[in-house]
C-alpha cells in the first residue's frame, strides 16, 4: 500500500456513482467505492457551487478510498 491507501472521501450531489459527473471529470478510475454513508451537516445552495458544513441535518452521500 501507498502512503495514500486510507485516503477517504465522501462525494454527494452530482458527484454521486450513478450519475456520469464522475467520468465527464475523468475521475472514476481513481476511486474505490466503499458503502452508501451519510453525516451530520447541512447543504448550501450558492449557485454554480453548492457546499456543506458539518452539524445541523443529515447529507447522504457515498464514502470512497483515493486509489492514487
Amino acid at each position: 500500500m501507498d502512503e495514500h491507501s486510507n485516503d477517504l472521501v465522501v462525494f454527494y450531489g452530482t458527484l454521486l456513482g450513478h450519475y456520469s459527473t464522475q467520468d465527464i471529470f475523468g475521475i472514476r478510475d481513481h476511486f474505490e467505492f466503499l458503502e452508501d454513508c451519510s453525516f451530520s451537516a447541512r447543504l448550501y445552495d450558492q449557485g454554480e457551487y453548492p457546499f456543506v458544513l458539518l452539524g445541523g441535518g443529515t447529507v447522504y452521500g457515498e464514502l470512497y478510498r483515493v486509489l492514487d
